[in-house]
């Protein structure tokens, strides 16, 4: 009897290590960088940053349910501050993970953007824009959604007028002014 429940406790031990994933994630960098004072850090749900869904076409309204949650995550590169080089390369290799792909990349390396994927094909599960000016930080934006691709995310930047971004803006803002 105990060598059933040793095996059994050995092998549920194996299975609990096996799956763990060690590597950090984008995720869990959220997290704990929101708990630290030097970031800035905005949560949105759609609704929150939608004025008039009745106005909307029944397609445009499809394409917004497609999102599910908007992260922004916001580090000023202060003089005094010498984390900036750290938390850069924790940014960049997690973004540099197999399972984010690339859909564009643009600039120098002391300016850079970037926007990734996770997911397969028409099954993009999170899109990530990522940006840093050495002279003034870094952002890094997380679009969480179910089936999400670039034409839908298109589309509904082209909703500009409709969409109340101002929460999203007076952050940067303040980001960009301090």
């Amino acid at each position: 009897m105990i060598s059933i429940l040793t095996k059994t406790g050995l092998f549920l031990g194996l299975f609990m290590l096996i799956s763990c994933n060690s590597e950090p994630s984008l995720q869990r960098y959220f997290v704990d960088s929101s708990e630290n004072p030097a970031f800035q850090n905005i949560s949105l749900s759609p609704q929150n940053f939608i004025k008039n869904t009745e106005s909307l076409s029944k397609e445009d309204k499809q394409q917004l349910e497609n999102i599910r949650k908007l992260n922004v995550l916001m580090f000023q590169n202060k003089a005094e501050n010498n984390l900036y080089e750290t938390e850069l390369g924790k940014v960049e290799s997690i973004l540099n993970q197999e399972q984010y792909k690339s859909l564009f990349s643009a600039g120098e390396p002391n300016k850079r953007m970037q926007m990734l994927y996770v997911g397969e094909g028409e099954k993009i599960k999170e899109i990530i824009i990522y940006g840093k000016d050495e002279s003034m930080g870094f952002i890094l934006a997380r679009i969480l959604g179910d089936d999400l691709n670039p034409q839908n995310l298109y589309k509904i930047m082209l909703l500009g007028d409709q969409l109340d971004m101002s929460e999203i803006e007076e952050s940067i803002k303040q980001f960009t002014d301090a």
